[in-house]
């Protein structure tokens, strides 16, 4: 069914709260917003994993860490904290690792409809833009020990061979560390190792922003959204309801290598229940004639392919440093488990039957 571009806010709005019930299931949880100017091949990639960027990752060591290192000696930082750094370096255009995001979403929206200060205000009116919403499980605070420790191992490149580790990406919360950060309300998503893996499918939706219609949207939120309770009111008593949410989230469990481990199979683990539920609403609109043959197949040559991808990369992860001391054992069995059980799930219920695919068991040495 294809999608239909939304032409100004009101309609925005009105598919943002939709989404945001369908990813968080109508629960009490955070999402967080991207704009994006155009609708790219690859959405929601950080910089440093763009051509020559991530030539230079893979090649140079210690390329994130002298980045770092040369913004303080030239006077352009004065923080201690490496990840402090680069979140204050992050508009700067430097190759980097965390991907802005905004906790409003119409501040994603106004992004989706506005190029860069640099640019013509028009330079992108005419191509159609995408904001993207991410469900959100658990939040980082930016001043937080254990982030800054995983992010000191992460520019050190210390496990940046293990593709395991690439599969949780850690939510930034909403931080006061310069000026353009608050008026944006923005936060980060950090994605480690040197290859991209993309933030979970399940876990995302995008909005299709008319390119027509960008002029009329900028106009819609200036006059009508130029003011809201953080820039009128920034008294820290308007927050707290909205920081005690957050609060709820935040992970501040000490930094441990096993720890990220786990969580990256954990989030594999929660990607495969996503599909899962994804193939039965695709049956469902199946039966009812929502969608055709081939758009189901689809869903599922994309499930097979996740799967066919997160096996060899548990496979790969049996050769890495980190394979010691029956971690291997522990992740191999956690894969294992879940995913023959998924299938068996599959199988039982029928959604394989129409498409080619057979089920198959994944066993690891």
């Amino acid at each position: 069914m294809k999608q239909k571009k939304i032409k100004n806010v009101s309609e925005f709005l009105g598919q943002i709260d939709v989404i945001i019930r369908e990813l968080t299931y109508g629960n009490d949880k955070l999402c967080v917003f991207r704009g994006e100017q155009e609708r790219y091949a690859v959405s929601g990639m950080p910089n440093i994993f763009r051509d020559e960027s991530n030539k230079k990752l893979s090649e140079i060591k210690y390329f994130e860490q002298n980045i770092l290192d040369e913004l303080s000696s030239h006077s352009m930082q004065n923080k201690n904290n490496n990840l402090q750094k680069a979140i204050n370096a992050q508009h700067g255009g430097f190759p980097s690792r965390l991907l802005d995001v905004s906790f409003n979403s119409l501040i994603a929206l106004f992004f989706a409809v506005t190029p860069h200060y640099s640019k013509n205000i028009k330079s992108s009116d005419g191509k159609d833009a995408v904001v993207i919403i991410y469900n959100v499980d658990e939040l980082y605070s930016p001043m937080s020990k254990n982030l800054s420790d995983e992010f000191n191992e992460l520019i050190k490149g210390k496990y940046n061979e293990v593709r395991l580790l690439n599969y949780k990406h850690l939510i930034i919360d909403h931080s006061y560390l310069n000026e353009r950060i608050v008026a944006q309300q923005g936060g980060f998503i950090l994605f480690k190792g040197n290859e991209f893996v993309q933030y979970p499918k399940h876990k995302q939706k995008q909005i299709i922003i008319d390119g027509a219609f960008k002029e009329q949207i900028r106009h819609q939120l200036e006059t009508n959204f130029g003011y809201n309770m953080g820039t009128v009111y920034p008294e820290i008593f308007n927050k707290v309801d909205y920081l005690l949410k957050k609060s709820e989230l935040l992970n501040n469990d000490t930094y441990e290598i096993n720890n990220s481990l786990n969580k990256s199979v954990e989030s594999i683990v929660d990607s495969i229940d996503g599909y899962i539920q994804s193939i039965k609403l695709g049956k469902y609109n199946l039966i009812n004639k929502k969608i055709n043959q081939n758009t189901y197949n689809d869903l599922l040559i994309e499930f097979e392919e996740y799967l066919e991808t997160a096996y060899m990369t548990i496979e790969d992860f049996k050769k890495s440093s980190l394979s010691v001391d029956g971690i291997y054992d522990e992740v191999k069995d956690k894969f294992e488990k879940h995913i023959n059980s998924t299938y068996e799930e599959l199988e039982m219920l029928g959604f394989l039957e129409e498409s080619n695919l057979a089920p198959r068991k994944y066993y690891l040495d």
